[in-house]
């Protein structure tokens, strides 16, 4: 828990590099990185000569490293000769997993590739339907149990597909967040006696207790998710691309966080 790590190289972007410097970590914690100093009695010393420490990057975003169960398939749907439905079918659940914990599903094996390329944190996300379920951030270290720093961080929230049939439309698919967003105020307004995990979930986002992680990648989605904001007043951060800078000043405005890809495709201008 408590250690020194001597003579190791320390490059930090922005900063010289340290050729013979010091890191010393108390109780898992780094308290000191640069040239050596003095440190208290007890402390496991680590010769550290030709090894070089640098920042480890931190994924705020990633859909890999995950083990992720088998899609229930939906009941099969009523047919028009059956009678009409009075209200919105409840067997047509395709794209919504809003009770998912990816914390539950994490693959220590499958993230080391990534722990080589010099990720150290991940926020991971299942990336599935409209309601993808809780992100969790990991550390990237080598364990039988992954090491879970923040579970059901956010809910995911997206416009993608929901696969194949209704609703497949842009317009349909915002029609079913919709719809859900009320059905889980209701269900937190009037809880049954026997509870709905999915709808509890959705509720604790369209009440505000949940914060949202929307993704929405280009100028128009980003509109559609800030009329849901305004709409059920939630709680988001957006995981967003080069589009985000069009929307500056609203996003600004509602205080609200932006999720950045790295990988633009060109260098965002406001004209």
């Amino acid at each position: 828990d408590s250690f020194v790590l001597s003579n190791v190289r320390i490059v930090t972007p922005g900063r010289p590099t340290v050729d013979k410097g010091m890191i010393i970590v108390s109780q898992d914690k780094i308290v000191h990185a640069g040239a050596p100093t003095s440190f208290e009695v007890g402390y496991t010393e680590i010769d550290c000569t030709g090894l070089t420490a640098y920042p480890g990057f931190i994924d705020a975003y990633a859909r890999y490293g995950l083990d992720l169960p088998t899609a229930p398939n939906n009941a099969e749907a009523p047919t028009a000769t059956d009678g009409p439905l009075a209200n919105f079918w409840h067997g047509n659940r395709k794209g919504v997993f809003a009770d998912l914990d990816v914390s539950a599903h994490i693959s220590t094996k499958a993230l080391q590739a990534m722990h080589k390329q010099g990720v150290t944190v991940a926020m991971l996300a299942s990336g599935r339907g409209a309601f993808g379920g809780y992100t969790a951030v990991t550390a990237m270290i080598e364990a039988e149990k992954a090491v879970v720093l923040a579970p059901r961080l956010f809910q995911e929230v997206s416009f993608g597909s929901l696969g194949s049939g209704y609703p497949t439309s842009t317009m349909a698919r915002i029609a079913l967040l919709r719809q859900l967003f009320i059905d889980g105020e209701h269900y937190l307004a009037h809880p049954p006696e026997s509870g709905e995990a999915i709808l509890s979930a959705i509720g604790d986002v369209a009440a505000g207790i949940q914060r949202a992680v929307f993704a929405a990648d280009s100028e128009r989605e980003i509109q559609r998710a800030l009329n849901l904001i305004d709409e059920f007043g939630l709680k988001v951060t957006l995981y967003g691309s080069s589009a985000v800078w069009q929307h500056a000043d609203a996003l600004k405005q509602r205080g609200i966080s932006v999720i950045e890809q790295a990988g633009l495709p060109r260098e965002p201008r406001r004209e």
